[in-house]
């Protein structure tokens, strides 16, 4: 019968965008109408609705303005500001009078998870489902597409659906075209977003001398270039290394709003905190075994989410959802939060890339 389906692929495919819709709008209203999660429950959310200045693209400019403007700014990872003002442009031209920017986005949102889903089950259709073990294949599949905290991404006022859209077309098209987009308009969301690219990058390859070199020289130069852009790097103190070593710092002794339930170590309060949680946090995220750390429902539910991947991907690829690169990112991430919420937060996104990642290597079957 799957098999049969299959043949039919365009449809098959239409039937799981739909079907991946109606289950944003489900979690959307089990979230909303039944758990009492609030529309405001991410203080992001909010944020993002009422602050424009941040914007650089409207409707009220030409194309070519459009155009300028993104490239002239897509560096500083602001473009939601500006999906947000379009939205609020559009509802002004009243053209569709019932809904408002907020119900228009997180139909947006919702509509890119729904259209990630359908990618992910076209490229399966087209490349994989002739493989053997079928039906693990589409298990792993179908828990990439329900997976709860992806969908509760997807229900709030949050970049992330956004950000997780351009890194799945790397994932799935893995060539300099995809690159492109992908590294373009995902910075442009996330000026970060560059350092998700570690979990595809096969560190084996560095003990060629002339890969080390190259990648070392690339690595460098971005660092060079996202500090002399977005961190005064004056005279005094005189280098790199020690506004490096500033910056952490000032990272570890930030304040950073985190939920009463988050009781993970963070270390803040000691000189060296970032050094400790650059070691702990990726262990307890990967591992998920932060829920014994809490005793909140849903935090305990979002380790259960990654133990649940990692036995799946054992189960059904004989892999663990970890590389090199993915504990680099994960250490990182640790250098620049202080609470675990948001954390997981930014490092969900390139957990389940590689989850996805490893989900269609050919040599697991």
């Amino acid at each position: 019968m799957i098999n049969e389906l299959l043949k039919k692929k365009y449809l098959t495919v239409f039937i799981i965008f739909i079907c991946s819709f109606f289950i944003g709008i489900l979690f959307l209203y089990i979230e909303r109408k039944i758990l009492g999660i609030s529309s405001t429950f991410h203080p992001d959310s909010l944020w993002y609705l009422t602050n424009h200045d941040h914007n650089y693209i409207s409707i009220k400019a030409s194309l070519s303005e459009n155009i300028i403007n993104f490239f002239k700014n897509f560096l500083k990872g602001n473009s939601y500001y500006s999906v947000v003002k379009l939205l609020h442009e559009i509802k002004e031209l009243n053209i569709i009078n019932f809904l408002d920017a907020y119900r228009n986005l997180i139909l947006l949102n919702i509509f890119l998870y729904s259209l990630t889903c359908a990618m992910v089950f076209l490229h399966y259709i087209k490349h994989y489902h002739s493989e053997q073990k079928n039906y693990l294949f589409i298990l792993s599949i179908f828990v990439f597409m329900i997976l709860p905290y992806k969908l509760h991404l997807a229900v709030n006022i949050l970049k992330e659906t956004f950000i997780f859209f351009f890194l799945i077309i790397f994932v799935l098209y893995q060539n300099k075209v995809s690159l492109i987009l992908s590294s373009i308009f995902g910075t442009s969301f996330r000026f970060s977003f560059i350092i998700y690219y570690l979990i595809f990058f096969d560190f084996k390859k560095l003990f060629n001398l002339k890969k080390l070199i190259y990648f070392s020289l690339t690595i460098i130069t971005i660092s060079i270039f996202y500090f002399y852009t977005f961190y005064e790097v004056g005279d005094d103190h005189g280098n790199l290394f020690y506004h490096f070593i500033k910056l952490v710092s000032e990272r570890n002794t930030n304040e950073m709003a985190g939920r009463i339930y988050d009781y993970i170590p963070n270390f803040s309060n000691d000189q060296f905190g970032y050094l400790y949680r650059s070691i702990l946090w990726p262990l307890l995220f990967l591992s998920g075994t932060f829920i014994f750390f809490t005793d909140n429902i849903f935090f305990i539910l979002l380790g259960i989410e990654i133990i649940i991947m990692q036995i799946i991907t054992w189960i059904c690829h004989k892999r663990l959802i970890i590389n090199f690169g993915m504990i680099l990112v994960l250490i990182i991430i640790s250098l620049w939060v202080t609470n675990f919420t948001s954390f997981h937060r930014y490092a969900y996104l390139p957990f389940v890339a590689l989850f996805l990642k490893i989900i269609f290597e050919k040599n697991n079957y």
